[in-house]
Parts: C-alpha cells; sequence; structure tokens
C-alpha cells in the first residue's frame, strides 16, 4: 500500500502579521486562493497516485495544507511507514544536487527509513539493480542490514558492501609508510567483520562484493558510488546526539544517486 501525501504549503495565504486588519474583501480572496492551493496539492497527489496504480500499486492519495515538513512528520506519526520516499528538493529552483529543507528537515526528525529519491535512469526497474551498503564502523549498519534483508531489496540484485576505514586528511602525505602499515593490518579483520555482518545479504543477492575504502569517508562513498554506477546508496544512521552533523545526512547531502537511509531507533 502507498499513501500519496502533497502538502500545500502557506505563501501569502498564511494569516500572520498584519492580516487582522486586512478587509473582508481581502481575506475573501486570500481564502480562494487556499482553496485553490488545497486544490492543486490534491491534483498533484492524484497524478501521482495515477502512475503508481499503473505501476501495479494500491495507493491512498490525499493533500494536506500548512507547513511543509510539518504536515509530513505528522502524518508519519500518524501512520508509521515502513518506508518515507522523498525528492531531494522542493520547487525552490536550487540545483537538484542540493538537499531541500523539507526533505532535511523530515530526516532529521524521523525515526522511520527515508528513502530520497533522484530521477532514475529511462531504464531503471521497480527496484535498485545494484546497491552501495556502506559502513562507517558503526553498529547501525546491521539496522540497514537487516532492513534490506525483511524487504527483499537485495534479492536478485547486486550488492556492493563498501567498508569505510578513515584515515585524516594529509596523513596519507605526511605518514604514507605508517598509513600503508596500519591499513595492510586492519584489511584482513576488516573484510572478515563485513563478511559476517553482510552474510543474509549475500545468500539474497545475485551477486555480492566487499570493498574497502581507505582515505576520507565521505569522498570514498561518493567516489565508489560514481565508479560502481549504483542504482541506490544505503547508509545507516546512529541515534543523533546534539551538535552532530551525522555522516548519513552528509552522503544524502552530497551524493547525486538516490539514497536509503536507516535509522538506528
Amino acid at each position: 500500500m502507498v499513501d500519496v501525501l502533497c502538502v500545500a504549503a502557506h505563501a501569502i495565504t498564511r494569516f500572520g502579521w498584519g492580516m487582522q486588519t486586512y478587509r473582508a474583501t481581502v481575506r475573501q480572496a486570500v481564502e480562494q486562493l487556499r482553496q485553490s492551493e488545497l486544490l492543486a496539492a490534491e491534483r498533484v497527489a492524484n497524478a501521482v497516485g495515477e502512475r503508481l496504480q499503473r505501476a501495479g500499486s494500491m495507493v491512498h492519495a490525499w493533500a494536506r495544507q500548512g507547513d511543509t515538513a510539518e504536515e509530513i512528520l505528522a502524518a508519519i506519526e500518524q501512520d508509521r511507514p515502513d518506508l518515507v520516499a522523498l525528492g531531494p528538493r522542493g520547487r525552490s529552483g536550487l540545483a537538484q544536487l542540493l538537499l531541500g529543507g523539507v526533505s532535511h528537515e523530515v530526516i532529521v526528525a524521523t525515526t522511520r527509513p527515508v528513502l530520497v529519491a533522484r530521477k532514475p535512469p529511462a531504464d531503471a526497474g521497480p527496484l535498485p539493480r545494484h546497491l552501495l551498503l556502506v559502513v562507517d564502523g558503526t553498529l547501525a549498519a546491521e539496522t540497514a542490514v537487516d532492513w534490506l534483508v525483511r524487504a527483499a531489496w537485495a534479492a536478485g540484485a547486486r550488492v556492493t558492501l563498501l567498508g569505510l576505514l578513515g584515515v585524516s586528511p594529509g596523513v596519507e602525505d605526511d605518514q604514507p609508510t605508517l598509513t600503508s602499515g596500519l591499513t595492510g593490518l586492519v584489511r584482513g579483520d576488516a573484510t572478515t567483520a563485513l563478511d559476517r555482518l553482510a552474510e543474509p545479504l549475500r545468500r539474497q543477492a545475485d551477486t555480492f562484493t566487499i570493498e574497502l575504502a581507505i582515505g576520507h569517508p565521505l569522498e570514498g562513498v561518493l567516489r565508489a558510488a560514481e565508479d560502481l554506477e549504483c542504482d541506490l546508496i544505503v547508509v545507516a544512521r546512529p541515534p543523533r546526539r546534539r551538535g552532530q552533523d551525522p555522516f548519513a545526512e552528509k552522503v544524502v547531502r552530497h551524493a547525486s544517486t538516490s539514497v536509503l537511509i536507516v535509522p538506528k531507533t
């Protein structure tokens, strides 16, 4: 079952500063515009719902009016969906690669898995054909593996497990011998740990490989996603702490492909 929600955000129709002194005719015009905004949102939701129905999904489409992020989060809290799918941006005119403010607010606030879906290739199927699962050293990665197995997104797909061995910028140049020796020592242990972590995915996937990225973690993920031409980056997110900028949010902010964020709760 797919719920399609389109939110009509208030613009000039927001009853705020100065509205109490508006003439009755102005207030009436504003109310008519609000109704037009809501009807437009309903048309968008219905159009998306029809496309999903043609693809074989059962759909419930509806619209709300208000603050966009607040309305989406309220719907998530009420319905507790298995997955929240968002576009990377709204209609603000910003470049597509930038993450929109609403999408970021939802990602930060919700405990449900969020798919930030960028435009797929023309020949894309209903599910990703090549998944890049990122493991950044936290135990939260187990949550992402469990979700993928339950959802069967890895079934018949190509799965690449990317382990990140972070090295601070400049260390590789300043201490090349030390860096090379250390990464050589941990490479075998890291591969063994990754292999054990991903055993459930290996049983589902059509092909399965393990890669290690040594160096700057974010650069390693973006480079691997481009080199491997993956359809989807999957990254887990540990519980958020005050003042942190979680790695998963950095990935979704900078990646040019779709990203699935699976929070550890």
